[in-house]
Order: structure tokens, then sequence, then C-alpha cells
């Protein structure tokens, strides 16, 4: 099992419902730095770091494999298991590191952060397959759609990319868990087909390397967010993402939902919440429509 962050840009802010609150087994949030304005880390550290925390060893590897500032950030968590940190100096060595790197990308003081721009350094650089068109009785490929790795932004619903529908599922934008017809498209095949042979074009995904994590950016509110992506290749056992988090930017203030393994839903923000996160119900009595 691997897990889903989902960002979406274009959401109101919702506050914490305090009757739900809960303090057994209440994950671990960041605070809100007023001076240097962190909500985009606090928000994308909070929802890792209960990844993480599941399993230390695990996942730091994970982490570790996935670029350098992960493995920054997952050396961070360790120390902050071994109490000889907090989350929020893990969360500022790696915003320093960030900001070598590209200082007008990563600011300090009061200024809007883009929190594309550190989901897409931390996680984005290795592109780990594609969605695209091809043909079944020649191996013609046609149109690529979509990269598929650690990090994506999704620009577009349908399986196909044309927004053919109004709100489409992340899982038919990635082209997975679609029935053969869902997979035919109406172009023909270029190479093969001919006035008495029509040959079809179908969706494909294909992926060269495992991901650890999937973080989507949905730049509209225009998705439904899958509760689980199954992704299965030809011949091989499938890979199942759970969904782990989602972050919301309103008012010019980021804050995040984390899922816990148990399907448990908890609101954080590191200004209103500070370092604790609220219950406030389960993912499976919660329906699609509840999170756009």
């Amino acid at each position: 099992m691997d897990d889903i962050l989902v960002e979406k840009p274009l959401v109101k802010l919702r506050r914490p419902n305090e009757s739900t609150a809960n303090n057994l087994g209440v994950p671990r949030g960041l605070i809100w730095d007023h001076i240097n304005y962190s909500c985009a880390y606090d928000t994308l550290f909070t929802v890792l770091y209960n990844i993480w925390a599941e399993n230390p060893t695990t996942w730091s590897h994970r982490f570790n494999d996935i670029s350098d500032y992960m493995c920054i950030l997952s050396d961070g968590f360790m120390d902050v298991m071994a109490d000889k940190t907090s989350l929020e100096a893990a969360r500022d060595t790696v915003h320093a590191k960030l900001r070598e790197s590209n200082p007008n990308d990563f600011p300090v003081g009061p200024r809007n952060l883009y929190i594309d721009l550190i989901s897409s350094r931390l996680l984005g650089s290795k592109i780990c397959g594609h969605s695209f068109l091809y043909c079944p009785s020649c191996g013609y490929q046609g149109t690529q759609f979509q990269d598929i790795g650690e990090y994506m932004e999704l620009l577009n619903t349908g399986q196909f990319h044309n927004n053919n529908v109004e709100v489409g599922y992340i899982a038919q934008t990635l082209g997975w868990q679609l029935t053969e017809q869902q997979r035919r498209s109406t172009i023909l095949c270029s190479n093969c087909s001919t006035p008495n042979r029509r040959c079809q074009l179908m969706l494909n995904c294909s992926l060269n390397r495992m991901l650890y994590i999937m973080c989507m950016l949905l730049t509209k509110p225009n998705f439904y967010i899958n509760k689980t992506l199954t992704y299965t290749p030809d011949g091989d056992a499938e890979m199942v993402f759970n969904l782990r988090g989602v972050v919301y930017l309103g008012s010019e203030h980021f804050i995040s939902h984390v899922i816990g393994t148990d399907g448990a839903i908890w609101f954080h923000d590191g200004i209103a919440t500070h370092s604790t996160c609220i219950r406030e119900g389960h993912l499976n009595n919660l329906p699609d429509d509840n999170w756009l």
C-alpha cells in the first residue's frame, strides 16, 4: 500500500469542528511561523510526517530515494522522533536548503509561498511513467497525455484529457481503473488503418518505476478525489494507493486534512490548531463532492 497527497488551490477555508476533537491517536502537526508565513510548508510536512511516522525505517528509505530534499526532511523527522529537535526546526532546515537553491522561489518573511514550487522541488524530479494512446494492432504510439511521478499537476478531466466531463475522477485522468471500452478512443491509427480496416487507438498507462507516494496539484475545482487509486500492470500484482491528505488554499492561507490509516479525517491549521489536529469524521462517511 502506498499513499496519496492531494493539493487543491481553489477551495474555501474550513474551520475545525471542536465537538469532534479526540485526543487519542491525534496526528501531530506543525505550528505556523508568523515571521516567515510557513503555512505552505506546515500543511505539506504535516501530512508527510504522519505518513513517515507509521514506519520510519521504510519511509526514510523511500524519502531518500525520491530526492536530496526529502532525505533532509527524513533526517529531520528522525531527530524529531528522538526528541532532538522540533518539527518546526526540521521544516526550517528544509526551507533554508530550498532557499539556497533559489531565494526568489523560496523566500523568507511575510511573502506568499507557492506550494507547487515546494512540492515539485521535493517530489517532482523523477518521471515514473506516462499515459498515452497506442495501437493494439501494430504497436504505434500516439498522443502522450500525462507524465506520472511522485508529483503531478492535473490540468484536464477525462481519460483523454479533453474535458469531456465537467467534473471527473482523478483515476480517470490518470487512465487508471478503466474498462476496455472506456480506454478505447475515437482516433484511428495513422500507421495501419485503411478504408477497409479501422484500428482505434487505445489508452495505455505504463510505469517504469514504482511510485512511493503520489502528490497531485489540482489546478481547478473540477476533480473528484478517489479514496483509493489502483494501478494494475499487465501480468503483475496491482499497486494500491490510499488517500492520506488533502491541502486547501483559502484566503491566502493553507490548511490540510490528514487521513489516518483507519480512514479517520483530521483537520490541521498551524494558526488555529497549532501542533495538534482535530477529528472531523471518517473517510467512508464522506461523499466525493464534499472534497470540492
